[in-house]
């Protein structure tokens, strides 16, 4: 695993802090837009600047260590009108992107701001910036006055997803996935549970003589819960790079979440080019896979919240 890809950066101006551990400075940093000398006042964010990630290819070797430790079971939950169309064999996949919540939609059940990306906000009490570079961007003699955040930046990824529950049916954690939903429409009622390999190879068959995925390939992985997004007070001079090592970015964009959903215990199934994983293009549509026989015939069981156990 290399040093960091960043492709399609977006550099925008104008647009509760907590201590956290130090930003450790980097050798030898990317090459990034200059914003030397700017000047901002009274701005809610006075700088986002956003990178995307790649990851380096994913080896047969490294594909196995990624998935050590797999559940035998995962489960879905979803609105009861849909279960019969998932018992015949319906599957979908979305995308991180889409699955990322904006500040006008719902951060309920299905609404996490942090999905497919992780943010650092940089900032000094004085507001001035000597010698500083953040993520490859040059901030020297830069002065933000009166600014609710001075600097933020965020590195995204974004690949094909599909979000489960580890294990069999259990009412009690159904129970907390629905009260999480907000919007009545939404709220989960019902469930299918798969056997995980016999479900990884059903996809692995719909998928396989796919023209449009030639490179393509599925990533389990259990999700881990803890804190995603830095705030960090520098010093006058500095140099700032969330990581250096794409592999443990990407994993870290695609398989973190806050603690605040554990509740949800998910194993999550990426399609991914395992040639460079976290390029797919935000405005990918979702991949529906209907009356697929062999993904029907991976379900051990199914049915409504108030039948399941």
């Amino acid at each position: 695993m290399n040093s960091s890809r960043f492709l399609n950066s977006t550099f925008l101006v104008g647009i509760p802090r907590t201590s956290k551990r130090y930003a450790s400075s980097q050798k030898k940093r990317p090459k990034g837009p200059s914003a030397r000398g700017m000047r901002a006042k009274g701005f809610g964010t006075a700088v986002t600047f956003s990178l995307r990630v790649q990851g380096p290819p994913i080896s047969k070797a490294l594909l196995n260590n990624i998935q050590a430790n797999e559940p035998e079971f995962i489960t879905r939950h979803f609105e009861e009108r849909f279960l019969e169309s998932y018992r015949a064999g319906y599957f979908r996949f979305g995308t991180l992107s889409q699955y990322r919540a904006t500040e006008e939609e719902s951060s309920g059940r299905l609404g996490d701001h942090q999905e497919g990306r992780v943010q650092d906000e940089i900032y000094r009490k004085d507001g001035k910036f000597q010698k500083a570079y953040v993520n490859g961007a040059d901030f020297s003699g830069a002065t933000f006055e009166d600014c609710d955040k001075q600097i933020v930046t965020e590195l995204t990824a974004n690949d094909y997803c599909s979000c489960s529950s580890t294990g069999v049916f259990r009412s009690a954690r159904a129970k907390v996935l629905r009260d999480a939903e907000v919007d009545p429409k939404k709220k989960p009622g019902a469930f299918i549970t798969y056997n995980l390999k016999r479900l990884r190879q059903a996809l692995e068959k719909h998928f396989l003589d796919d023209p449009a995925l030639p490179a393509f390939g599925l990533v389990g992985r259990h999700v881990q819960y803890g804190e995603k997004d830095g705030v960090w007070e520098m010093p006058k001079s500095f140099e700032f790079q969330r990581g250096d090592d794409s592999f443990v970015l990407w994993l870290e964009i695609a398989f973190l979440k806050s603690q605040r959903y554990a509740h949800e215990e998910e194993y999550r199934l990426l399609l991914a080019d395992l040639s460079g994983p976290g390029t797919l293009d935000d405005q990918t549509e979702r991949i529906i896979i209907e009356n697929n026989k062999d993904i029907a015939a991976a379900i051990v069981a199914s049915g409504t919240y108030w039948s399941g156990d």
